[in-house]
């Protein structure tokens, strides 16, 4: 059989012990209480502040490497562009300048045909 405690009588003798043992009146472990939960207030924000400066910076330095992707991409695009650009002007030129070798040939070949069969003009 069970002693005549009731759950109040618990509950005063827990209340009691804890202020044995954190001394004091139940305001001041009230209070303590309040400053232990004013702390870890200020620590869950002082951490979620961390966050949220951690986040900023890796979305700023994505942001960062993405540009550079970017600006490597253009860059290669463009010596892509001017390699083209070089070497077709590159085989105009030496289109220009076999076609001219041609006609010069050719005029060469028929003065020296007039030559030969006396039609020099």
């Amino acid at each position: 059989m069970r002693s005549g405690r009731t759950v109040g009588d618990r509950m005063n003798e827990g209340e009691q012990r804890m202020r044995d043992k954190l001394g004091g009146t139940k305001q001041d472990i009230k209070d303590k209480g309040s400053e232990y939960s004013q702390k870890i207030k200020e620590k869950g924000s002082e951490y979620g502040q961390k966050a949220n400066d951690t986040l900023t910076n890796i979305k700023e330095k994505g942001s960062s490497y993405e540009q550079r992707a970017k600006d490597s991409l253009s860059a290669a695009e463009q010596k892509v562009k001017d390699s083209l650009s070089h070497a077709e002007h590159r085989t105009k030129d030496t289109l220009s300048s076999a076609e001219q070798k041609a006609k010069d040939a050719l005029s060469s070949a028929e003065r020296k045909a007039r030559s030969a069969l006396g039609q020099d003009k």
